[in-house]
């Protein structure tokens, strides 16, 4: 899966040629070479910034339309509202077909290439900013995940994770490096919002979570996935259930029939009701729900100019809100779907950084 990057021979003849087919759209989201250079050693810079190059033409077809503005009253041309969370945006052009969803292996691919992209793109100073705050930190974490008989390269969820900010602190609560939830940190010995926050204590909580996945699922790609998501947890009970042995082609299947029923789901659903809340008014609701007054006093035979607590509306679904109750059922497949080829992606552009490499070494030499 981790294959290596070398710098094209023809590098400099393939730059000049996507210059001229989109030099705008390529050169908008890559990292500036003497920056990078800077920052990850002539040597390591230089194989790496060949490898974002090479593989960077796949992920620019992910992105290159979502600026777009679509204006069609097709709801499955419009399911995402914004492209605001990284995660939603790296699936949108896969999510946002008239055709049936499908995920698959080469969706993986694309996707890592996506995070590539972005990591080499508007989300550099992340990354560059993560590998300098960990560095300090990478021989006691290579020594924490050995203990555990889990991968070393592991240690590095905590950049997709929080960029390695200690107090990092998610919408739903996750905190720490490693984003731990209060129940699940508890499981592994984190009690207080302090311990999820030690680097070190976060990570050996990482590193048994990561085992007593592996053990569960007997791949790392399972493994990672059920890091992040909660469609891992019901897919487990299935294969229990049926009797079946977990395998992650087979979890992407399983994702892609949920992906489609929920898709199927917010596409019938034509109406949502409301229930007025004392104060609320006519014009206020219509610009919660994006609908006209004349809409909303249709379908409800409204004639008077006031509304009564504890009233149910019955108020139709604007493309907009349909396309963000599909954004809000679908996020879990989305952290399920994009974590390992995300982590892949960061893994590929630190492995050959001289900060990582050098830990190796010394790690090594001790």
């Amino acid at each position: 899966m981790f294959e290596n990057f070398s710098i094209p021979s023809n590098l400099d003849e393939w730059k000049k040629k996507k210059q001229k087919e989109s030099q705008k759209e390529v050169e908008k989201g890559l990292i500036s070479r003497r920056k990078f250079l800077k920052v990850f050693g002539t040597a390591a810079g230089a194989a790496l910034l060949g490898s974002v190059l090479k593989k960077g033409e796949i992920a620019h077809d992910l992105l290159e339309n979502d600026n777009i503005v679509r204006e069609e009253e097709n709801f499955e041309e419009e399911i995402f509202y914004d492209g605001k969370e990284p995660d939603i945006e790296a699936i949108r052009n896969i999510f946002n077909s008239k055709e049936r969803i499908e995920i698959n292996l080469e969706t993986v691919d694309k996707l890592k290439d996506y995070w590539k992209y972005k990591y080499a793109g508007d989300m550099e100073g992340d990354l560059v900013g993560a590998l300098k705050r960990i560095k300090p930190f990478i021989p006691d974490l290579k020594n924490i995940f050995a203990k555990h008989e889990v991968p070393e390269k592991y240690a590095l969820l905590a950049i997709p994770e929080s960029h390695w900010k200690l107090d990092a602190k998610s919408r739903v609560g996750a905190e720490g490096p490693y984003q731990f939830m209060p129940k699940t940190g508890e499981d592994y010995g984190l009690m207080t919002s302090e311990d999820r926050r030690d680097p070190l204590k976060s990570a050996n909580a990482c590193a048994r979570f990561l085992k007593d996945l592996y053990n569960r699922t007997q791949d790392w790609n399972l493994t990672l996935a059920g890091y992040n998501g909660g469609f891992m947890g019901r897919y487990l009970k299935e294969c229990k259930y049926n009797k079946t042995r977990p395998a992650y082609d087979n979890f992407l299947v399983y994702l892609t029939e949920k992906a489609n029923e929920i898709k199927q789901e917010v596409r019938a659903k034509l109406f949502t009701n409301h229930v007025v809340n004392a104060g609320e008014t006519i014009s206020g609701i219509c610009k919660e729900y994006e609908v006209s007054e004349k809409t909303l006093r249709k379908y409800n035979k409204i004639s008077k100019n006031y509304l009564v607590k504890w009233q149910r509306l019955k108020i139709p679904l604007s493309k907009k809100k349909k396309s963000e109750l599909f954004q809000n059922k679908i996020r879990g497949i989305a952290e399920n779907l994009n974590y390992p080829p995300k982590f892949v992606a960061v893994f590929e552009l630190v492995k050959n950084t001289i900060a990582w490499e050098k830990e190796i070494d010394s790690n090594r030499a001790a």
